[in-house]
């Protein structure tokens, strides 16, 4: 993924298990590294951080890759799963993609930027 100059090599999450691990028990994420999960159509996606070991930023983007909300997550270890904190999309999505947190801000994304995937 390229969005604003930097590039990103990106894992994809897309079978029913990946979607359901994500980044979960990771001790770290390379700089350019992230993970972009695809579901099968646009709704309003929410994500957790259910054994995630890492702040993350994730970007939800429409079904024309259009990025439609930024949030930065932040690991509660020992929290019970009844109370985690949901990070719902501001938008329906179709796709998110999961960075270390800060570099969204960093580097300026913004809602209405659109990445190039290849």
């Amino acid at each position: 993924m390229s969005l604003r100059g930097r590039v990103f090599r990106l894992e994809i999450a897309a079978t029913p298990e990946d979607l359901a691990r994500g980044l979960m028990e990771r001790e770290s994420l390379d700089a350019d590294a992230g993970m972009l999960f695809v579901f099968s159509s646009e709704f309003t996606l929410s994500f957790w951080m259910k054994n995630t070991l890492i702040p993350l930023d994730i970007l939800y983007l429409d079904m024309a890759g259009v990025i439609v909300d930024i949030q930065t997550m932040h690991p509660q270890p020992g929290v019970p799963d009844t109370e985690l904190t949901r990070y719902p999309s501001a938008a329906p999505a179709q796709y998110a993609v999961e960075i270390n947190a800060g570099l969204a801000a960093e580097h300026g994304f913004e809602v209405g930027d659109q990445p190039l995937f290849r």
